[in-house]
C-alpha cells in the first residue's frame, strides 16, 4: 500500500516548452536493464523527440552506462543523480518529472511505480515486472516488451503532448488512491489473513 498522504501530487502538470521530462529510480544493476532505456533514449533523439532523462540511482553498472550514454552521444540529454533522495522529500522530486519509466527485467514489485503514480505521473514498465500490476495500459501508463527498447521508444514517443500526460498522471493517482492507499491495502492484508 502507498501512502497517499506522504506520495501526492503538490502542483498543476504543465510540461516545460515541450520538454519530455523523464526519470528512471533503480540501483544501477544489469537486471534494472537501465541500458535499455538508454538505448530507447538514443532512437527518440534520433526521431528528434525533445526529452531529459535522470536515472537516480548508484551501483556496479555506473561506468558502463555512463560510457554507454557517452557513446550514444546522449551526454546533454541524459543525467546520472547518484546522490540519494530523503524519503520525504520524495513528492518534490517526481514533481519535477513528467513520465516514471522501469525496464526492468522480472522484479517482483518496484514501489518507486505506486510511489510516482500517487504523485501524479503516468509509469511505463516492463511486462515481466509485477509492478505492471497497477498499471492499465493506455489509461495510467504503458508497457513494453522486456529487452526490446525499440518499442520502449515507441511507448515514449507517445506521451510527447502535454494533455496526454496530464490526463494519464490524473488517473494514475486516482487509480493508487482507490485501490492502493495504505488502509485499504492493510484491510485487504488483513482479511486475506483471518480467512485462514
Amino acid at each position: 500500500g502507498i501512502d497517499t498522504d506522504v506520495f501526492t501530487k503538490i502542483k498543476a502538470h504543465k510540461m516545460n516548452q515541450g520538454l519530455l521530462k523523464l526519470v528512471a529510480i533503480s540501483r544501477l544493476v544489469k537486471y534494472k536493464r537501465l541500458e535499455d532505456l538508454i538505448n530507447a533514449c538514443a532512437i527518440l533523439k534520433q526521431d528528434g523527440v525533445k526529452f531529459s532523462l535522470t536515472i537516480l540511482g548508484s551501483g556496479p553498472e555506473f561506468q558502463y552506462l555512463s560510457s554507454l550514454i557517452s557513446r550514444l552521444g546522449l551526454t546533454n540529454n541524459v543525467i546520472m543523480q547518484t546522490e540519494p533522495i530523503p524519503h520525504n522529500q520524495m513528492k518534490y522530486f517526481y514533481a519535477q518529472y513528467d513520465l516514471l519509466i522501469l525496464p526492468i527485467f522480472n522484479e517482483a514489485i518496484g514501489m518507486v511505480v505506486p510511489e510516482a503514480m500517487a504523485c501524479g505521473l503516468p509509469v511505463i514498465v516492463s511486462d515481466t515486472c509485477g509492478a505492471k500490476i497497477y498499471i492499465q495500459d493506455g489509461v495510467n501508463g504503458s508497457i513494453f516488451k522486456t529487452f526490446d527498447y525499440q518499442d520502449l521508444a515507441s511507448k515514449i514517443s507517445k506521451f510527447q503532448d502535454a494533455k496526454t500526460v496530464a490526463n494519464m498522471g490524473k488517473h494514475a493517482r486516482t487509480y493508487i488512491s482507490r485501490n492502493f492507499n495504505v488502509t485499504q491495502s492493510a484491510d485487504q492484508f488483513f482479511t486475506a489473513i483471518t480467512r485462514t
